[in-house]
């Protein structure tokens, strides 16, 4: 009989720490620090990133059409990171190749100090501007 405690996996801390930063994103949401805009982009970008992992995993298992190194690390640059880390997680997808992986967290560095930056009072007023001048362009 196999010690199945030795094949058990446990969750990084960084899986943990995306689904935190989603947590901590809705509550300051809740407390009007961010606007609804900058929540959705985070939820919707971490779906997205989270199937093109899946649909990369399953294409590396059957030998078809890859997704680029680039288009994951675009989406997790722009909001999708946490559902980025959590599949990485879910499926043992791109968790082996050292570039890929720093490559990774200097995305995940680069959105979260932007996003910093969109807390301080200068990157609020960048935001709501942008935020305003969008909305009147949507018909």
């Amino acid at each position: 009989m196999t010690d199945t405690s030795t094949h058990r996996r446990t969750t990084p801390l960084t899986v943990y720490g995306a689904a935190a930063f989603m947590v901590a994103l809705a509550i300051a949401y809740s407390n009007d620090m961010v606007p609804r805009t900058l929540v959705s982009v985070y939820l919707v970008m971490s779906l997205l990133c989270y199937a093109a992992y899946a649909l990369d995993k399953e294409a590396a298992q059957t030998g078809r059409w890859r997704i680029a190194e680039n288009s994951l690390h675009l989406l997790a640059l722009f909001g999708g990171w946490p559902g980025a880390r959590i599949a990485q997680h879910r499926f043992r997808h791109k968790t082996q190749k050292a570039a890929f992986r720093r490559v990774f967290w200097v995305t995940v560095i680069l959105n979260l100090a932007a996003l910093a930056w969109l807390m301080t009072p200068d990157g609020s007023a960048a935001l709501n501007d942008f935020l305003t001048e969008l909305y009147k362009a949507l018909p």
